[in-house]
């Protein structure tokens, strides 16, 4: 939820009566002399004496014919409101308004080839003060009448000259005058259904008594739009055509000023508030020298600005706090698969509670399952919550059972009853719906742990071993040749098999004593498997033989070098020299090994040399041997 700014909005103006005067008569056209019958209905009147229609407006131009609407007009006519032959509106205000023709003119090349313009005139009730300033304002509405072959256009350009003289004119189409105060440039008048308002201030210089109003021919052509068609006929004329309403001069006084309190809190410290004021002011004064429209505030204070507009001041004064908001969190959905009551919190910083159980405590003991709701209120306004409690029993473990399977065998199934089950590996938190793989490629035992799921909630997970059993293949090699009179071995040790020799031995390993083929089954619950060998039994004299190193460092392992013997050999001698050719050792003992000193003293670790001699019992020939032996500690 985001923080909620409150915004107590206070405006203050003096009341309607307090208003100036405003000095145009008749200024929304509702006072007549008879209801409008033909399209000359605002004639020109050279001295501002014929008045056969609207009371106190006439037309500057002889060559030229504003006209009067009014809803007394009849249809035939086509000036009767509010639909006339230039086009459907209402009154701002009454049952009256006039109409000009703001520009027409026929264009070759981009060139004006005939201006012809309408104004409006009247005689101000008082003339204006020097010095003073006056807020001036007319609304206008566009309008289109498709019914006449025009370019119809969009004109930004219509305003008010005011003057102590009298401008008429009897021999021109248009008037060329200063304006006193006219529509914003480059914004367009294209709403056709309302009143759009033009106002301005003016500074008189004194004795100004005369308004006139229209686009005065200071530009040639002036600025414009298409309205209607949207590609512009080139055999036709391009005309403007507005009705004009509630034309008013007011001077501007210290009732024009508008006073308004802005008290706002905002529930966020440490973020930036904008403060904005109205468009279209001429200027904006902030409390900190700003020009713009808005101001960014991030502390507790009083803020103010300045708006001067066309006709009058805006002054708009902001009370901002800054407050720290407080979010309220019920906190994920919440399970308890102990069948217990869950306590739910709401904290204690804020005014008031409501559950939706009917509480209004800041905590709620939750009895069942279910959606609970709370809504709270502070300073900042209200804040809501929901949160979803599940409660229910324990789940039980699934049953299992260990399980043995033959190695090779691909994909195995574990049988485990139960629903929903999660399978772990060993020392991981992450489950998988999915049984993993069961590595059945070497003998081994392997553990997963299962669980099962009901509800919201899950049983603990409990563990299944899976041991993966040998798949007999026996293989005890092809041919051996043994030393006649050696204990010599042959076969090989497999795991979880019995074995079974020709010989009815039941070892892995046997002594042939005989020449011959030798047949070796071993067995289990995968299966058995058979393997030959041909072991061929000679005298030999090859019978001494000596490690190529040792590590004579106390830890009853290798510590001693000693020869080792395949066949009866006699008149031994073992000998150990070092680098330096010096003996070290020296022993007629087969039995007796080095045990790695010299003269006492532990030898140096490194390289040595050993002669070995013998004699074959078998055989009777004497053998020599010779060699490198490494010393380490």
């Amino acid at each position: 939820m985001k923080p909620i700014t409150l915004l107590l909005l206070c405006l203050f103006f003096l009341p309607e009566k307090a208003r100036t005067q405003n000095l145009v008569p008749n200024s929304g056209f509702e006072n007549m002399n008879g209801c409008p019958y033909n399209l000359v209905s605002i004639p020109y009147t050279a001295n501002y004496s014929s008045f056969p229609t609207v009371t106190d407006w006439t037309n500057p131009l002889r060559l030229s014919s504003p006209d009067y609407f009014n809803t007394c007009a009849s249809g035939s006519s086509g000036l009767k409101i509010p639909n006339s032959q230039f086009g459907y509106q209402l009154p701002f205000n009454g049952n009256a308004y006039a109409g000009i023709i703001l520009w027409e003119a026929q264009l070759v090349n981009g060139q004006t080839v005939f201006d012809y313009r309408e104004y409006l005139q009247t005689r101000l009730q008082a003339p204006l003060t020097a010095g003073k300033q006056y807020c001036v304002s007319f609304r206008v509405s566009p309008t289109v009448s498709p019914g006449f072959d025009y370019n119809y256009v969009w004109m930004d350009e219509i305003g008010v000259n005011l003057s102590s003289q009298r401008t008429i004119d009897t021999q021109h189409f248009n008037l060329s005058l200063p304006y006193s105060i006219r529509n914003v440039q480059g914004q367009y008048i294209t709403d056709s259904s309302g009143w759009i308002q033009v106002k301005g201030s003016f500074t008189a210089g004194g004795g100004e008594q005369w308004l006139t109003l229209g686009s005065f021919k200071n530009a040639a052509p002036p600025s414009f739009i298409n309205a209607f068609p949207a590609t512009p006929n080139p055999t036709w004329n391009y005309r403007a055509y507005v009705f004009i309403e509630d034309v008013q001069v007011r001077e501007i006084s210290s009732s024009d000023t508008i006073v308004t309190y802005h008290d706002t809190v905002v529930c966020s410290i440490g973020n930036q508030l904008q403060l904005s004021v109205p468009s279209g002011a001429d200027q904006y004064i902030w409390h900190n020298g700003s020009g713009s429209a808005a101001a960014m505030v991030q502390d507790t204070g009083l803020y103010w600005c300045h708006s001067v507009y066309p006709c009058g001041l805006q002054v708009d004064s902001f009370r901002i706090r800054f407050k720290k908001s407080v979010k309220l969190n019920l906190g994920s959905d919440s399970v308890n698969c102990n069948n217990q009551q869950i306590l739910l919190s709401a904290g204690n910083n804020f005014n008031s509670y409501l559950w939706n159980t009917g509480s209004t405590d800041s905590i709620l003991v939750a009895p069942q399952s279910g959606d609970y709701f709370v809504m709270v209120a502070d300073s900042c306004g209200l804040q809501t919550d929901t949160i979803r409690i599940t409660i229910q029993p324990p789940v039980p473990v699934p049953i299992v059972n260990d399980t043995i399977i033959c190695q090779g065998i691909l994909r195995p199934d574990i049988t485990v009853s139960g629903d929903s089950l999660r399978w772990y590996l060993p020392n991981s938190s992450v489950a998988s719906p999915v049984q993993p793989v069961i590595v059945t490629s070497s003998p081994g035992i392997q553990t997963l742990f299962v669980s099962q799921i009901s509800g919201l909630c899950e049983s603990p997970a409990v563990p299944v071993n899976i041991r993966v059993l040998y798949k007999p293949d026996a293989d005890i090699g092809n041919f051996y040749s043994i030393c006649s009179g050696a204990d010599s071995l042959i076969g090989q040790s497999y795991p979880d098999v019995t074995y079974l020799w020709q010989t009815n031995e039941m070892v892995c390993c046997i002594i042939p004593r005989e020449q011959g083929t030798y047949y070796l089954t071993i067995s289990n619950q995968c299966g058995s498997s058979t393997d030959t060998a041909f072991v061929e039994i000679s005298d030999c004299d090859e019978c001494l033989w000596l490690p190529n190193a040792f590590s004579p460092n106390g830890d009853g392992r290798n510590d001693q070098l000693t020869v080792l013997s395949k066949c009866p050999a006699e008149k031994v001698e073992f000998r150990i020299f070092n680098r330096w050719g010096q003996l070290v050792f020296d022993t007629h003992n087969p039995a007796t090994g080095w045990d790695g000193s010299f003269k006492g003293k532990p030898a140096l670790p490194g390289v040595y040399v050993y002669q070995i001699s013998y004699r074959s019992v078998a055989t009777g020939r004497r053998k020599e041997l010779k060699g490198n032996v490494s010393l380490l500690r």
